[in-house]
């Protein structure tokens, strides 16, 4: 079976919160080491707000030390991929 799948990419938190509001996505991919490295305070952010609350992400990231992926655990992370 073949669904349709939108994409929809952005660097900048600003316009990833914004999209937020107006698109409720299935599923959230996050790079931890964003822009100024607040990847974990983007998700930090979007984990408070009770809409997003339960939307599944996945962290794709080069950050491998085991205190990051201890800490994306610790914000609900489905998975954390090493790129």
């Amino acid at each position: 079976m073949i669904k349709n799948i939108s994409v929809v990419t952005t660097s900048q938190i600003e316009v990833a919160l914004s999209l937020l509001q107006t698109n409720l996505p299935d599923c959230i991919v996050i790079d931890t080491a964003m822009k100024s490295n607040i990847g974990f305070q983007f998700i930090h952010e979007i984990k408070k707000d009770g809409q997003f609350k339960y939307i599944p992400f996945i962290l794709l990231t080069t950050k491998g030390l085991t205190e990051d992926r201890i800490r994306g655990y610790d914000l609900g992370c489905s998975a954390y991929i090493l790129n």
